[in-house]
């Protein structure tokens, strides 16, 4: 399914789930010893973490950028009730 048909529970749902993946791949990355890595710094490697952290951070951006179409500017990190799939 599109995000653009996902309901607000739905985004939101994703967004704690993404959210839960990325902080425990956060605690993955400082067991390494890379605690101190930078997001740019991430991005430019291509290891088993950074990949995961690349997909997740896409995901979530994805996500994100649908809260920021239906709600506008100045959005809240979730979607309010009501706010749900856009018009094709």
């Amino acid at each position: 399914m599109k995000t653009s048909e996902l309901t607000a529970g739905e985004i939101n749902a994703e967004l704690d789930r993404v959210d839960k993946k990325l902080s425990k791949l956060c605690d993955e990355f400082i067991a390494d010893g890379r605690g101190h890595e930078k997001p740019s710094e991430t991005f430019l490697k291509d290891d088993a973490l950074s990949l995961r952290y690349k997909s997740l951070s896409a995901q979530r951006y994805e996500l994100r950028v649908e809260v920021l179409m239906r709600y506008g500017p100045n959005a809240p990190e979730r979607l309010p009730r009501g706010f749900n799939g856009r018009k094709s």
